[in-house]
Order: C-alpha cells, then structure tokens, then sequence
C-alpha cells in the first residue's frame, strides 16, 4: 500500500483549441463557484467518480500509473470547493487496481469499488476498499469466482453495509451485485440476467429498501451487434421483483447510468444506437416507461442524475467533437441546454449536483500527440458555464513612449489568469491601423504567460498620435473591466535628427543631441554622430554624479547611432547623458517625471 499526503501537480497542455462550446445560453447566477482542473502525474491517471462531500469539498476515485507501487492502482483525490488538492492516496498494491465509484462512509471516511488483477492470474476480481477521512486503508475486500468479476458501481445499503453492482463471468455472464456489512465481509452476491451475455452494472439502493441495477444486454444468441438496455429491481432479500429490456432491434442500446427519481420511479441513460445521440428513459416504479427523448447525435452517456427540481443532469463523451459535455433536460422532458468541454479529447464518467445547485464531473483529459491521461474534473454554475476571469496586466513592448516613423516595433503584452480554471484566449493588439491577434495556449489557474503579437511597422507619417489596445476575448468571462490595457505612442522624427542629420556633408562630426521625449516618464530616445570608428562609452548619471547605468561600451563604426534610456525603478528627477567617443566627451541633461 502506498498513500501519502502531498499538494498535486496540475499538468498543463500546450494545444490550441476551445475551452467550451456552447449549444445555448440560459441565465446564471455568477455568484457560483466553477472551475476547471487537470490533475496526475506523467502516465495515464483517469477519475471515474466525484462526489461533493459533506464539508463541502470533494472526493475523485480513479485510477493512477503515475503514483504507487507499480501497474495501476486505485487513485482518490480530495479537492476543496475551487480544486485545490487537500490530499491524495494511491490505493492498491497488485499489477492493476480499478476504482470506479465512491460514496461516503457514516464515518466521515470513503469506500471505494472496483475489481482487482490478482498477481499471476488472469482472474479480475471485484474489489471494496475502505478509507479513514484522509484517505488511508481501513479494510479491504476482494469478491468473486473463478473467473472475471468486475465492480462497477457502489451505493449505501439501509442496513449500514453496502451494495456493489458490476458484471461477472464466473457465475453467468450477467450483472453482479454483493451484499457486504460495514466492514465489508460478504453478506451474499447474486447474479441477474437473461440467457445471453450482459455487462454493466449501475446499481442503485431503493426507497423500499432494494435496489435496481441496469446494464446491457445482448438481444438474442450470435447477435452481438444488437444491444439492449436491462434493468433488474430486487427486493431487501434480493429476490427479483421485475426485469425489464428497452431498445429496438438492429440497435446497439449502451446503458449509461441509472437514477431512482422522487416518484419511486427511475430515469436511465443509454446511448441510442450506433451514431445515435443521449437516450433518456424514464419508467415508473415497476420498470414501465412513462416516455423516452434522444438529444444530440453521436453522444455516449456514462452518468446521469435527477436534479432537485426533478429534471435531469446527463454526463458523457461527445463522439464527434471528441470532448466532454454535459446535457440538462427538465421535468418535462425538454431539453435546456448541452455543453461540451475540454482542449482536446476529454471525457466526462460521472456528474453530481453541487450544494449551490451548479454541477460537477469528473472524468480524464489527454494530451495531444503524448497518448497519456490526467484526472479532469470541472464544476461548473447552474447553466452548464465555467466562469472565466482573463486579464491583460501590462503592454510589455514597444517600451519607449516615442516611436520613429518608418520603424519596426516588436508588441507584446502579459496575460494573467485570475480563475481557478483552465482559458484559451483570444488576445488582439490594435493601433490605427495595426492589428494583429493570437489563439493562445492553455493557461493555467492563477497563472500568467506573455503574449507576443506581429511587429508593428509604425508609418511613415510624421507626428502621429497612436493609442496601442490589447485585449483579451474569453468567452464567459465574469469580470470584463480587466479585459483591455492602452498605452500612447508618439510617432515623431526628433529635432535631434535634424540636428544631427548630417550625411550630406562632406564630413561627419561628434555630436550629442537632445533626448526625446524630454521630459519622460517611462523612456526616451538620445542620438549621436561619430565621423570615425570610435571606442564609445554612453552613461547616465543620477544628480549627485552616482553611475545609474552604461548604456554602451564598444566600438562603434561612422555615422549616426540611436540610444534609448529605460527609466525602470529610478526615480523622478534631474538626470545626465555623457558620451565619450575616443577623445570627444559632450554631457546632456534629461528630466525624468512621475
């Protein structure tokens, strides 16, 4: 066993492309909290289950390659309200350990199920682990036959115990459940299905005491390409009270969750078909549909759960797109709004409501071109939105306050992103008629990066204001004052130039001229003349004859040479310009205001 506590590292891809795509735009309240966080190491760590816990922060099962003894083992991850890890622990020990759902124990700890690889068999068992409140193994249990038994599901039992749902091989194949105490030692287990194959295994406890678990079955003998959801009710003494199958013929139905509803009733998640869309089926207490609604197209559901205002919240992979989404249908059936997520392919495996009537999921992310997985877990508000906060916090370049006319100017500007959650921005630079933008890439939480636009060829005009504006374009930003920075340009030939134009006479002289701007704030601009190659020493000196900086030390060739001073952290006041060129020494003053 392996656990430990440390801070996670968050893992942040590189690739260009959209945060979120919205289908449509309901009315939220942004006083929520939302974000979006990828958490794991350098191999593959997927989250299979989230749930918010009772303090309010929220507990990921998975499984990790990253962190452990070796293979996979089971990964459980304690976050608080905006992602923050609080703690993580790797749970297992054999060549591979699969978590796939968790629920909170009575004691403030966690179970955990799954199935385990056992060391030198190729038997898979189901497994139980039970955790203290920081993740460290109190009990563990393994359950099964001779051959592969697999945990999928896992839910509280009345009697204090728990309920594990998952298929097996070993007495069917069929779905599975076992009945276990506080501890975890076995009660019974049974299994449920019809004559062919069945896998799966959502389980749910019941208000009456039993439960209902549902998962796919094949439709008749030979014909795996035809697929139908099952669903089994048992009763506290897991004797079957009904069974029912729901889809078409020629169809490959896939089961996608289960949830009993506050009539008794319970709403199932199912794929419809090959390229078919979110299935959603609603029955009574006895398995009969009341109705059924597809929404989208080539979506695979794998969590769904009825809302307190008795609609429903649907979880799954977006097939085309290759992202994760999230589908809200209300109470009668009509669709609200779908969203999906992600940079790349992302996939979402289980959904909750959160305390502040928002929604969270977790499920994993991949880098592109490195074939490896990370935990991804987003909570987002009431209408399906992450909210976003990117800022520009300053125009880094061009750095001096006067430009020359006919010049090159490199532009860049600082990025910041004030959200727990991942951006991709848009970010433009404007001035006259200069414009340039970029896609950037994947920003971190509370992280900054620069952005670095096209040169700006300033024209050849003279005397020409320019107002620089760089903004940020992020979609679902909920504080847009910070969105835009400006800064003036002064595009001018100085009168030093003039002065010290003199490449129509015949011969060159030393010259020092005056600084531009003068005064200045932030920088300005000096130029000089040499009629031979000289050793040239350019300093600036404060008023008290203190060194502040050397601008050049180096020979120099003939002609006209240009010398830009950054005013930096010094402060306002009376400064000195010297230049020494071989014998020739000339001193200048520059003014410097706040």
């Amino acid at each position: 066993m392996w656990n430990r506590i440390r801070r996670t590292p968050y893992w942040i891809s590189v690739w260009i492309g959209a945060i979120v795509t919205t289908l449509a735009f309901p009315g939220v309240s942004q006083s929520q909290t939302t974000f979006e966080r990828a958490y794991g190491g350098m191999e593959n760590d997927d989250a299979f289950c989230v749930l918010q816990t009772v303090d309010g922060h929220f507990i990921v099962v998975g499984t990790t390659a990253s962190f452990g003894a070796g293979g996979k083992d089971i990964y459980l991850l304690k976050i608080d309200s905006i992602g923050k890890p609080i703690w993580e622990s790797a749970l297992g020990g054999s060549i591979d350990d699969v978590g796939r759902w968790v629920v909170e124990t009575p004691g403030g700890g966690y179970a955990v199920s799954g199935w385990r690889d056992d060391v030198g068999s190729v038997r898979s068992d189901v497994l139980l682990v039970i955790t203290d409140s920081v993740g460290n193994v109190l009990q563990e249990r393994t359950y099964g036959g001779l051959d592969d038994d697999y945990g999928y599901s896992l839910d509280l039992w009345p009697s204090g115990g728990y309920v594990i749902g998952g298929f097996t091989e070993s007495y069917g194949p069929n779905l599975y459940m076992v009945w276990t105490d506080s501890l975890g030692d076995s009660l019974r287990a049974r299994s449920y299905g019809t004559r062919y194959f069945d896998f799966g295994g959502y389980v749910s406890s019941t208000y009456d005491g039993g439960c209902v678990i549902v998962g796919t079955s094949h439709h008749e003998e030979g014909t795996e390409d035809i697929l139908n959801v099952y669903a089994v009710k048992v009763d506290s003494s897991t004797d079957t009270v009904w069974s029912r199958s729901y889809g078409e013929d020629r169809r490959q139905n896939l089961c996608g969750g289960v949830a009993q509803c506050t009539d008794s009733g319970y709403a199932i998640a199912a794929k419809y078909g090959d390229l078919g869309g979110t299935w959603l089926i609603r029955t009574d207490v006895s398995g009969d549909t009341l109705w059924s609604g597809t929404y989208g197209l080539n979506n695979t559901p794998h969590a769904i759960q009825q809302t307190s205002d008795r609609g429903y919240i649907i979880a799954g992979s977006d097939d085309t797109k290759m992202l994760s989404f999230l589908t809200r249908v209300d109470s009668l059936r009509n669709r609200m709004w779908m969203r999906t997520y992600g940079y790349y392919f992302a996939l979402a495996s289980s959904v909750k409501e959160t305390l502040d009537g928002g929604y969270v999921f977790a499920g994993s992310i991949y880098e592109p071109g490195a074939n490896t997985s990370n935990v991804y877990v987003v909570r987002t508000d009431s209408g399906g939105r992450v909210h976003r906060d990117a800022g520009i916090v300053s125009i880094d370049a061009p750095l001096p306050d006067t430009l020359f006319p006919d010049s090159i100017y490199p532009v860049a500007a600082t990025l910041h992103n004030y959200r727990p959650s991942f951006i991709v921005c848009w970010v433009e630079a404007t001035a006259g008629d200069y414009t340039s933008s970029v896609h950037t890439g994947l920003l971190g939480p509370d992280s900054s990066m620069q952005v670095v636009f096209a040169n700006w060829h300033v024209p050849s005009a003279d005397s020409t204001a320019y107002i620089l504006t760089v903004c940020a374009l992020q979609e679902d930003d909920v504080h847009p004052a910070n969105d835009c920075a400006q800064r003036s340009f002064f595009a001018h030939n100085p009168v030093a130039v003039a002065e010290l134009n003199v490449s129509e006479r015949q011969n060159l002289d030393f010259g020092l001229g005056e600084n531009h701007p003068d005064p200045f704030r932030h920088s300005t601009v000096i130029l000089y003349s040499l009629p031979a190659a000289s050793q040239v020493s350019f300093s600036v000196y404060d008023i008290t004859g203190r060194l502040v900086e050397t601008l050049v030390n180096e020979t120099q060739q003939p002609g006209i040479h240009q010398v830009s001073w950054v005013r930096g952290n010094n402060p306002s006041g009376l400064y000195f310009c010297r230049l020494k060129a071989g014998e020739f020494v000339e001193t200048k003053k520059m003014v410097v205001v706040d």
